[in-house]
């Protein structure tokens, strides 16, 4: 009995231990949700499958009420795909992390739109598709006609933002580069290509998210940036082709414009050569400093932002004004630009830049003063620039992939850049000259290795070394110092500077996503630099000197972890440990600072469905004061103005606190974002000025609490009825500082600018279609309780008209607003464009007026925390300019 009852025990250990692994076996992940159509109907017989590495996994289908539930037997990164012959396909990444997890995930299908032609089915093409991280634009379903280069295709893409200047912003986070059959020339210099490019060869417009520059990071590293790919048509790839375009004002025979394009996209070699020569205000290039020296980087390399100071700078300011009404320019432009594939493993980039220009530029202000203490006053200025420029850029890059996992980068980039700037003002009744001429040189040498450990590891090295150089010598034959440095006001004063630095920077990156998905990265960056500042001022035959020996050697350590608490939320946390070694001589100055900053960041995002998206952060970090604030003795930075900096190294601490909401998918009729941020300067530099009719003196200073905000949103909505977009956008931002003027006690000061606006743009077939606008700015100004505000309207109208297949017309109707103004507040331009073509795809005749009204001058209203200006700029005159195109 006791042998019975030992075996029964033992049967019962069996049975339990039995059990437990049923219970473990059946236990398994499981995804369920509800399928529902545009309009919010449950979908049946919806296929869903869960795919890895192109394997389906497991799969089931929906039910009458559109819902589904699909078991998952393993954790790890997997495809969600939704398949139905009426509904387009959608695929969702997901993470499995945990073998109990239940998963909530429902999705909304877009119809296929499918059509019954004589018992065939027919699938209708839709303008927008979805397909995982990319965004696919049918370039077909958003061109008119009037199209000539890209850039005039992308203002039309909804989702997308291009400015005045040519930036283009998903949101308000600009787009990494734009690439031309998956390859990319110019990076964050893509304005040289949508600028450039024609628009006829395209065939798809790919917008795609979480983009990594590096290709070894594609799933590993935590991106939110964004990139373009344009998509050339069959008949364009693997052949040369382009266009010229001449234009001759036939008017007066004083503006011409001729530019031309040179291209070829194959699947080893592609090339672009472009040339462009203008004087109507055109900008062909968008600025080449994203090219020579970029800021940022979406893959932050070592070293990116280090450059020498340049103390004067002459160009003409253009408040809120198209470039092609203010720029009387004379610029030349040739580019030779070429990818090499001679292997599968062997990448080479060649670029060059030949550019000239002669810029023109003309004012007439007047600027009221009201300073603490002491009686108003105005300046009256007249302002005549002459600025020209010769600049050579080239680059060089080279990859190679030692094998599929490790890849070795190599960038090699010079620049040089001679200007000379003549300027003729009248200021308060008194004539004076400046001449200015500056010299620069720049080279920058760049190595990354890649090497990808496994699936979800990888290791960056990263080497840099920055040479530039910054030459200036500055003459004006008039003198507005006597009474500050008691000399006489009819000598001459001359200003020359020698300044130039170099950097060698190294970097160690490792990141590793785990298998739950959480991520782990490291970095380890040193930086050390070197600059000399060497300045001469003369009033008199004794000069002011500064002689700056700077060096810097930063060391960051810096590590940050991912956190995936499920599918739809995740935790960010940061911390940077930052060691500065500051060393600063200037003459019998001498100083030595050694500072460390721990530096913490963190951050939630939370993905509310597929439609309902949050982020936010919090960062606090640590940066050095830019050495042109640390001059000990007067530097001269226009004819009238003085600074005196810090003379000692200093480290400034900054918190900031971003949101944003995203509502809506790419397919939606709808989509909404919004962005917030808040900083605040824990210590920042502002400035003590002493203030005269005749003259300024500034002196830099280090102050305690600057706050600022800054608040945007833009809402994009189609109306298919009528096949058009609706966008709004708003913003506002504010300001909270102080500073000091001749020597009054502490002043707050707080600056606010308030937007909205509202376009409108229709996108019919057939032979009309219309583009208009309005934007309100509101400004306002406040100083220690003295209020100051205006508001200013800028609205337009475009008109296109597709006459035939052969002549299209379109006509830009500007309007400008400006309430403080006493007179003058109204500004009416308009232009009109018509083109007739002469053979399809081959010669097209063009014939376009500008500023039809001969405005020839724009007076603008703007305030300061000391002054009230009001400023007239010259306009390029009315001209009529007839082209010839032609393609091949």
């Amino acid at each position: 009995m006791k042998q019975f009852s030992q075996v029964v025990l033992s049967m019962k250990h069996v049975y339990l231990i039995l059990f437990f692994c049923i219970i473990a076996q059946t236990a398994n992940a499981q995804i369920s949700g509800n399928i529902y159509s545009s309009e919010q109907i449950p979908v049946g017989q919806v296929i869903v499958k869960l795919q890895k590495d192109k394997n389906i996994l497991s799969y089931a289908t929906s039910n009458k009420a559109g819902e589904y539930t699909l078991p998952i037997k393993e954790t790890g990164n997997f495809d969600l795909i939704f398949s139905s012959l009426r509904y387009e396909e959608v695929m969702i990444p997901i993470t499995i992390d945990k073998l109990d997890a239940e998963i909530t995930q429902d999705i909304t299908l877009f119809s296929k739109e499918i059509i019954l032609l004589n018992e065939t089915i027919a699938i209708a093409k839709k303008p927008i598709t979805a397909k995982k991280d990319t965004i696919v634009y049918d370039a077909a379903f958003f061109l008119n006609g009037n199209e000539q280069v890209v850039e005039d295709l992308l203002k039309k893409l909804p989702g997308l933002t291009v400015d005045e200047n040519g930036t283009i912003k998903v949101g308000e986070q600009e787009v990494e580069k734009v690439m031309i059959e998956n390859d990319d020339f110019f990076e964050k210099g893509y304005k040289i290509v949508t600028k450039n490019m024609p628009v006829h060869p395209i065939d798809k417009v790919e917008l795609i998210q979480r983009y990594s520059n590096n290709k070894h990071l594609k799933g590993i590293e935590k991106s939110d940036k964004v990139a373009l790919n344009l998509k050339l048509k069959d008949d364009a790839k693997n052949q040369w082709f382009g266009n010229a375009e001449l234009g001759i004002d036939v008017s007066s025979l004083d503006y011409y414009k001729l530019s031309g394009n040179l291209m070829s996209f194959g699947k080893k070699n592609k090339y672009y050569f472009l040339t462009h020569l203008n004087n109507i205000g055109k900008d062909a290039t968008g600025g080449l400093s994203h090219l020579i020296n970029p800021n940022s980087r979406g893959n932050n390399f070592v070293g990116d932002g280090f450059g020498t100071e340049q103390y004067i700078h002459k160009q003409g300011m253009r408040l809120g004004f198209k470039d092609e009404r203010t720029k009387i320019n004379n610029e030349e432009l040739i580019s030779l630009n070429a990818i090499f594939n001679p292997n599968e493993k062997l990448k080479i980039k060649p670029i060059i830049f030949f550019n000239s220009d002669e810029n023109t530029f003309v004012r007439q202000q007047v600027q009221s003063y009201h300073l603490p203490g002491q009686e108003d006053f105005t300046n009256f200025e007249d302002y005549s620039l002459r600025n020209a420029f010769q600049n050579i850029f080239a680059k060089v890059d080279v990859s190679y992939d030692f094998t599929k996992n490790k890849t070795l980068e190599i960038s090699s980039k010079f620049n040089t850049k001679d200007g000379d700037d003549i300027s003729q003002i009248n200021f308060n009744a008194h004539d004076l000259q400046e001449n200015v001429n500056t010299q620069i040189q720049r080279f920058d040498q760049e190595i990354q290795y890649t090497q990808k450990l496994s699936e979800t590891k990888v290791i960056i090295l990263q080497g840099r070394f920055i040479y530039d150089e910054n030459q200036q010598d500055y003459f004006t034959n008039t003198n507005y110092f006597g009474d500050f440095t008691q000399s006489n006001s009819s000598e001459n004063v001359r200003q020359k500077s020698n300044n130039h630095g170099n950097l060698l920077g190294i970097s160690f990156k490792y990141l590793d996503r785990k298998k739950n998905g959480n991520l782990l990265e490291i970095n380890l960056q040193n930086k050390l630099e070197n600059q000399n500042l060497h300045n001469l001022l003369y009033f008199s035959q004794n000069p002011r000197i500064n002689d700056i020996q700077y060096s810097e050697n930063n060391l960051n350590v810096k590590s940050s972890y991912i956190y995936k608490i499920n599918a739809k939320l995740s935790l960010r946390g940061e911390l940077s440990a930052q060691n500065f070694d500051l060393n600063y001589d200037n003459l019998n100055i001498s100083e030595k600072s050694h500072v460390w900053s721990v530096n913490p960041s963190f951050g939630i995002d939370y993905d509310l469905n597929e439609k309902h998206k949050f982020k936010t952060n919090y960062t606090w970090n640590a940066n050095s004061a830019p050495v042109g604030y640390l001059n000990a003795d007067y530097i001269l930075t226009a004819y009238n103005n003085l600074n005196l900096g810090l003379s000692t190294p200093a480290v400034f601490n900054k918190s900031s606190l971003f949101f944003s909401y995203h509502y809506g998918i790419w397919t939606d009729k709808l989509m909404f974002n919004t962005y917030l941020f808040y900083n605040k300067d824990a210590d920042y530099l502002s400035s003590n000025n002493l203030i005269t009719q005749d003259y300024s003196v500034g002196q830099y200073l280090t102050y305690k609490d600057r706050k600022t905000f800054t608040l945007n949103g833009s809402l994009d909505y189609y109306l298919k009825f009528i096949s058009s977009n609706l966008k709004f956008k708003g913003g506002m931002f504010q300001s909270t500082y102080a500073n000091q003027v001749n020597n009054s006690a502490l002043r707050k000061i707080t600056t606010s600018n308030y937007n909205y606006g509202l376009e409108f743009r229709t996108g019919f077939d057939g032979l009309f279609n219309v583009h208009l606008g309005t934007k309100n700015t509101h400004q306002r100004m406040e100083v220690d309780g003295f209020k100051n505000k205006y508001v200013n309207n800028n609205s337009f109208v475009d008109t296109y008209f597709n006459i035939s297949e052969k002549f299209d017309f379109q006509t830009n109707l500007d309007y400008y607003y400006f309430g403080n103004l006493e007179q003058n507040k109204h500004y009416y331009f308009v232009d009109a464009t018509a083109r007739y073509k002469l053979m399809e795809n081959k010669f097209t005749l063009g014939l376009q007026a500008k500023n039809l009204f001969n405005t020839s001058t724009f007076t603008v209203n703007s305030l300061s925390d000391i002054s009230q200006s009001v400023t007239s700029y010259r306009l390029l005159p009315r001209y009529i300019m007839a082209s010839f195109e032609f393609r091949f």
